[in-house]
């Protein structure tokens, strides 16, 4: 008998209120994160539209009302304890209207308002650094350096990181950089990659995959893989 595929959608808000963003600290309680620092994140419910969950979720987890403003970045995985659990979300740039910051104590025991060049000083679960950067506008102001690909082929040859990557991995990495400060969709990446998986063309669970490696490797660097736009970029953390 074949298994019913799961499928959950998750929704982000990243709060804006001035020129300060709000980032909650997940409980030391938690099994997944514990004691690192995150934004509101929660689960649409049966007959939610997006929209109307994340209204639900910042109240629910902060206790204050907000206005989205938009979508700014997707994304979807599988769970590594799960293959036929998949997760698909949405990320929303959302601006504070109203209320006092009342926390859910068992998912988050602090907050902070945070100036965006204080996003550095903290550490963040998955994409939330990236997702703060985006919503405060470092991320759109690529250096002219950076956007030279001899540059930063010369960074990651000079700290050796090639030597630890797979071939899939490094052909990854060859297209990003060949688009450096451009956002490149999943399926371009796996027709450049030419890479299949049992015959399939293209998995584009496995490029998720090899995406999440590259980003631990290459923050080492001072760079990261974000997503945005519908795609994934090289940029700079500086």
């Amino acid at each position: 008998m074949k298994l019913r595929h799961k499928f959950i959608v998750f929704v982000s808000a990243v709060v804006k209120k001035g020129d300060e963003l709000l980032i909650l600290k997940r409980s030391g309680n938690l099994s997944h994160h514990p004691n690192m620092w995150s934004i509101v994140s929660v689960s649409v419910r049966s007959g939610e539209t997006p929209e109307t969950a994340i209204r639900r979720g910042v109240f629910e987890e902060a206790g204050i009302i907000i206005q989205p403003e938009r979508i700014f970045q997707t994304y979807n995985f599988f769970y590594e304890d799960d293959n036929n659990q998949e997760a698909v979300g949405f990320v929303y740039e959302v601006r504070y209207i109203s209320g006092d910051i009342r926390l859910a104590s068992e998912k988050n025991s602090e907050y902070r308002w945070i100036k965006p060049q204080e996003i550095y000083n903290y550490e963040f679960t998955g994409t939330v650094k990236e997702n703060l950067l985006e919503v405060a506008g470092y991320l759109q102001n690529v250096s002219s350096k950076l956007r030279k690909n001899d540059f930063v082929k010369a960074k990651i040859e000079k700290n050796n990181i090639l030597a630890s990557l797979n071939m899939r991995e490094k052909e990854v990495l060859n297209i990003l950089i060949s688009n450096v400060g451009k956002p490149v969709d999943i399926q371009t990446i796996a027709e450049l990659s030419k890479y299949k998986v049992r015959g399939e063309d293209p998995s584009y669970t496995l490029i998720y995959k090899t995406i999440s490696t590259l980003r631990t490797e290459i923050d080492k660097l001072g760079l990261m893989i974000i997503s945005t736009k519908g795609g994934y970029a090289l940029h700079s953390t500086n």
